[in-house]
C-alpha cells in the first residue's frame, strides 16, 4: 500500500501531476517516463488525487494507435496470459510490469511478442527506484477490442477475472496461454525437504487459478488443487514435460530449471 502524505506532499504531487496531465496535455506514459515511475502509478495517482482521466484529450490517442484485435492464435493465447498474470489495462492504455533485476531479458521478448500481434513495439520506461521497468503501449481502439477476448478489467484481483473461454479451444491456445501465465506470475524452485523441484503458478484471482489447472488438466499434467492462492506442479515428468512441450519465454525460469537439474534433453525454447 503507498505510503501516506503528508498534506504539503500531497498538495505538492498534486501540482506536479496536474500541471504535466491538464495542463502540459502529456499522456500517462509520457508522464511515467518523466516522473521514473510505471504507468501504473501514474493511473493510481490520478485517482487518488482526483484528478480527471481525459484520454479523448490527449493528442493522436485516438488516430496513431487504431490498432485492430489480430485473430485467434497462440501468440494471442500468450499475450492473455501475460496480461493476466503482470498486465494492466488502463484507459485507453495497456502496460507489463516486470522486475528490473530479474526479468530484464524478458523485456525484448514481450517487446517482440506484441509489435507481432499488434505491428507497435511497446515503449519501456523505467521506475525511479530502478526496482521494475513498464512496457506500455496506448491505444484506446485496442484496449476496447481486448474486451471481446476477455480482457476486460483494470483490477483482476478486485473482478475476480478468468482464463478467457476461447483458450479451451485449442491445445496450442492452453499451451501459450500457460506460457505467458507463469512466465509473469510463475515460479520455480527447490523442496528444501524433499530435494525435489516444483513449479507454482500464483495469483489473487481463484477463477484465474481455477482455470489455469483446467488447462493443465486438459492436457494431462497432475497439477494440484489450489492452495494458498496457487496451483502447483510437483512430479518430475511432468516438470520435464512443461519444459519440453511449453517452455519458458523468460530466461530465468529456464536458468532456474538446468540449476535444479529438470531440463529435458531436448527443451522447448
Amino acid at each position: 500500500m503507498p505510503r501516506r502524505w503528508s498534506p504539503e506532499e500531497e498538495k505538492e504531487k498534486r501540482r506536479e501531476l496536474a500541471e504535466l496531465y491538464e495542463h502540459q496535455n502529456r499522456s500517462i506514459g509520457e508522464i511515467a517516463e518523466l516522473l521514473g515511475i510505471t504507468p501504473t502509478s501514474v493511473y493510481d495517482r490520478l485517482l487518488r488525487l482526483n484528478i480527471s482521466i481525459q484520454r479523448h484529450l490527449k493528442p493522436g490517442t485516438n488516430k496513431a494507435r487504431l490498432i485492430p484485435l489480430p485473430a485467434f492464435s497462440g501468440d494471442l493465447a500468450e499475450f492473455c496470459g501475460i496480461m493476466l498474470g503482470d498486465g494492466h489495462i488502463g484507459t485507453g492504455q495497456l502496460w507489463v510490469t516486470v522486475n528490473a533485476k530479474t526479468d530484464l531479458p524478458y523485456v525484448t521478448y514481450v517487446q517482440d511478442l506484441f509489435e507481432k500481434l499488434f505491428l507497435f513495439r511497446p515503449r519501456v520506461t523505467a521506475r525511479r527506484d530502478a526496482a521494475a521497468v513498464a512496457l506500455y503501449l496506448t491505444s484506446s481502439s485496442l484496449v476496447r477490442n481486448l474486451q471481446n477476448i476477455g480482457l476486460h478489467s483494470p483490477n483482476k484481483v478486485r473482478d475476480q477475472v478468468g482464463v478467457p473461454a476461447w483458450i479451451f479451444s485449442s491445445t496450442d491456445y492452453r499451451q501459450r496461454f500457460l506460457r505467458g501465465f507463469f512466465d509473469t506470475d510463475g515460479s520455480i524452485y527447490r523442496l528444501k525437504w524433499f530435494d525435489a523441484a516444483q513449479m507454482s503458478f500464483s495469483n489473487r484471482s481463484r477463477p484465474l487459478l481455477d482455470g489455469t489447472r483446467q488447462a493443465l488438466l486438459d492436457l494431462e499434467y497432475h497439477p494440484s488443487r489450489v492452495s494458498d492462492h496457487s496451483v502447483y506442479l510437483t512430479r518430475r515428468r511432468d516438470i520435464e514435460r512443461y519444459i519440453q512441450e511449453i517452455g519458458f519465454g523468460n530466461a530465468k525460469h529456464r536458468q532456474r530449471a538446468a540449476a535444479f537439474g529438470v531440463m529435458p534433453t531436448v527443451a522447448h525454447t
